[in-house]
């Protein structure tokens, strides 16, 4: 909770989160007392975040930028003001931050492939034990001399 927005600053200095949204107290009793109203100010953090978000992904912040931060408040009128800090990487962090990308991706397709394994092995009946079905004698003796255990 900021007293003003002038401590913006010094909140996204100290801030651990890429995304922050700052209020003063004002700010909160007004969006405690008026739903409509918080619902206006949630949407456009909502719409802020998706917004640097594309931004980020799309490129446009040039080769190796990303946000470092990115702070939201909103004045009385609920008129909202971004702050964003900026971050260049160099050629190897980029190389760092891909590959730890990628590394996760690929943790989470295993986790995933696994889970699936695991669900199928759930489906199918115990290799020691075979179902059969047969209308005579010899029908069943053919199939059970034709399982591959």
């Amino acid at each position: 909770m900021a007293e003003n927005q002038d401590d913006m600053k010094n909140y996204m200095d100290k801030g651990t989160k890429q995304y922050s949204v700052v209020f003063t107290k004002e700010e909160l009793e007004h969006m405690a007392s008026d739903e409509e109203y918080a619902e206006k100010v949630i949407g456009q953090m909502e719409s802020a975040i998706d917004m640097t978000k594309r931004i980020e992904e799309s490129g446009q912040l040039g080769e190796g930028v990303h946000f470092k931060s990115v702070a939201i408040t909103f004045d009385d009128e609920g008129n909202m003001k971004l702050f964003a800090q900026l971050e260049k990487m160099t050629a190897e962090q980029q190389e760092r931050m891909e590959e730890a990308k990628e590394k996760k991706a690929e943790e989470k397709e295993k986790a995933a492939k696994e889970a699936e394994e695991e669900k199928e092995k759930v489906k199918q009946p115990p290799k020691n034990i075979v179902e059969i079905e047969a209308s005579s004698e010899e029908e069943l003796l053919k199939k059970i001399l034709g399982i591959e255990w």
